[in-house]
């Protein structure tokens, strides 16, 4: 299952469960330029929709999953996951959809490069000319 909300400044979150992962990704798009940021999160299959909320500069994920309730906090370029947020109860919910767009693209490991050709041997060097 995947779930996207716009979280504003142009930035969209991802939230995406995996086996017992859970994918959380920001994207950003701007004239001519495409960025993103995504973490991974061990909290076993979902045992319902997440819920999304947001506290002052925080967003703040609630899963609900075979591993309990976790509550992954994002703030800035950091991420973390905890059993207790701060207070919810002030909290702004924000709305999530779910999306039957393609999930986040995880890199491959780089394969190892192949090793290299032995270089030639350098010519000797020609004698130099005297000078007159």
């Amino acid at each position: 299952m995947r779930y996207i909300s716009d979280i504003g400044n142009g930035q969209q979150l991802h939230i995406e469960n995996e086996g017992n992962q859970t994918f959380i990704g920001v994207s950003s798009r701007g004239p001519g330029q495409q960025q993103s940021q995504s973490n991974a999160f061990d909290t076993g299959k979902w045992a319902n929709q997440p819920l999304l909320y947001k506290i002052d500069d925080a967003l703040i994920v609630q899963i609900e999953g075979e591993k309990g309730t976790r509550f992954l906090r994002l703030s800035g370029n950091q991420s973390q996951s905890t059993d207790r947020p701060a207070d919810l109860e002030n909290a702004q919910k924000l709305p999530l959809t779910e999306s039957s767009e393609p999930g986040m693209k995880r890199m491959d490991p780089m394969k190892p490069m192949k090793p290299m050709k032995p270089m030639k041997p350098m010519e000797p060097m020609k004698p130099m000319d005297p000078l007159s």
